[in-house]
């Protein structure tokens, strides 16, 4: 079909990969999603509860295994920091 077509292989992320963290009055979310050039992203997202402002933050990453321990990272940061994981909110 095309001359020059090339096939991108994604290692499948599960929805494990997922987290939130909150704490007083403030949220923390981390999640593993992969993008279209073929690598994994982690995205973190964080904000106030209840209100309509918070930001978000893109990392990609060449490898799943990367990507993985990053994640990790930033789960045992939000533990140290007094923020205790909750069910996810779709």
């Amino acid at each position: 079909m095309f001359a020059n077509s090339r096939v991108c292989y994604v290692q499948e992320v599960t929805p494990m990969d997922f987290q939130r963290w909150e704490r007083d009055s403030r949220y923390y979310e981390a999640r593993l999603t992969p993008d279209l050039f073929g690598s994994i992203c982690l995205v973190l997202t964080y904000g106030g509860i209840g209100t309509r402002l918070g930001r978000s933050m893109t990392l990609p990453f060449p490898t799943t295994a990367e990507a993985s321990a990053a994640f990790a990272a930033v789960a045992r940061r939000r533990r140290a920091r007094g923020y205790a994981p909750r069910e996810a909110v779709a």
